[in-house]
């Protein structure tokens, strides 16, 4: 049998603004001791805050059963209440 758990956490700042837990994202030093079983839950802690980024994206991500899954689904968007502020001028890019 094959399955997978998602371990969750206390939410770090940048997660924070939108919910209060996270998944745990280990350290890539945790990886392998996580794996092995040489480390317990002292490795279970939220991300660095240099770890995650976050941008908004298509509202299509929320959609199930769509078929319309592709690597389009984690570009970044304009917020649509900033397209509506800015008008007609110029979208600006993010980097």
């Amino acid at each position: 049998m094959t399955s997978c758990t998602i371990i969750v956490t206390k939410a770090n700042a940048l997660t924070g603004t939108i919910h209060n837990r996270m998944p745990v994202v280990l350290d890539d030093a945790d990886v392998r001791p996580w794996l092995n079983g040489t480390v317990g839950a002292e490795v279970l802690r939220p991300a660095a805050e240099n770890r995650l980024r976050m941008w908004p994206v298509p509202q299509r991500v929320n959609r199930t059963g769509t078929g319309d899954d592709d690597p389009t689904l984690i570009d970044e968007v304009v917020a649509r209440w900033l397209k509506h502020r800015l008008g007609h001028m110029a979208m600006p890019k993010f980097s």
